[in-house]
């Protein structure tokens, strides 16, 4: 049986989206669990180094909680008007380049190293704590530079 992803990709990502949108706005409102800046505790251990490891490393909930909100919403309402096909006007280029605007700004400028790190020692973990042995205490915080 083949799936036909491509019918129902767009309305996974205007979910997905939404879903987003919504820890935005929790963020915003004071709820906890905020990821970046100063929700990061590790972080937050050196404030100095910040700025450093991701441009969202001084980050409030109260400033980008708003932010994010009004992406994830915008982000649905862009990937249902792809989904269901809209293409007249402006919104046939308008669309395609707000979705490719975001993806690249969250890809590329929204960045933090240590996921980096992460999926480039992922192979070594698997591989080499098992079958080689590995230093009693070693784990991903030392390996991302976060624990000495």
């Amino acid at each position: 049986m083949r799936t036909q992803w491509h019918q129902w990709i767009g309305y996974a990502t205007a979910a997905w989206s939404l879903l987003y949108g919504a820890l935005g706005l929790f963020w915003a409102l004071g709820g906890a669990g905020f990821p970046f800046g100063t929700g990061d505790a590790e972080l937050m251990m050196e404030p100095d180094f910040a700025l450093k490891v991701s441009l969202l490393g001084e980050a409030t909930p109260e400033a980008a909680g708003p932010v994010i909100a009004a992406l994830g919403l915008a982000g649905a309402v862009a990937a249902v008007l792809m989904a269901r096909g809209f293409t007249r006007g402006p919104a046939r280029w308008a669309l395609p380049a707000f979705a490719w605007t975001t993806a690249f700004g969250m890809t590329v400028a929204v960045q933090d190293f240590r996921t980096l790190i992460v999926v480039a020692y992922t192979p070594i973990m698997l591989v080499g704590k098992p079958f080689f042995g590995w230093p009693e205490g070693a784990d991903w915080g030392t390996c991302t530079g976060c624990r000495a």
